[in-house]
């Protein structure tokens, strides 16, 4: 890995984790400025030595890894698929207070006696 000068944060490229994150960093003062809104870069004012990236969920974690970028914010869930197994990653903060998600599990009509989890436990 080389020297760099700046530290790099990286965030979700779309969707309501990237604005809910974006929100978040605002509310701490820490707002995020991108020139062209079809960039993958930009800055935040309050840190000027910080560059900004946005990535996919799962490259987040891969660039933390391989040391591309120094630290991002991602699901727990995608974090838990793409960390590795060496203990390369530490979680700072496991619940910012956003990214929530609803879990459904749907199961075949033709499983008519599945009605509920303790059902589907049984088959």
């Amino acid at each position: 890995m080389t020297q760099r000068s700046t530290l790099r944060l990286s965030l979700p490229s779309k969707g309501r984790l990237m604005d809910d994150s974006l929100d978040f960093l605002a509310e701490c003062g820490l707002s995020v400025q991108k020139l062209n809104p079809r960039q993958y870069q930009a800055k935040m004012p309050a840190l000027p030595e910080l560059t900004v990236l946005f990535q996919r969920p799962g490259d987040i974690v891969v660039s933390v890894r391989q040391g591309s970028v120094d630290f991002g914010i991602t699901g727990i869930d995608v974090l838990e698929e793409n960390r590795g197994d060496n203990g390369e990653i530490i979680v700072l903060h496991d619940e910012l207070g956003y990214g929530g998600c609803a879990l459904m599990l749907a199961v075949p009509e033709a499983w008519t006696d599945v009605t509920d989890i303790p059902a589907l436990k049984n088959m």
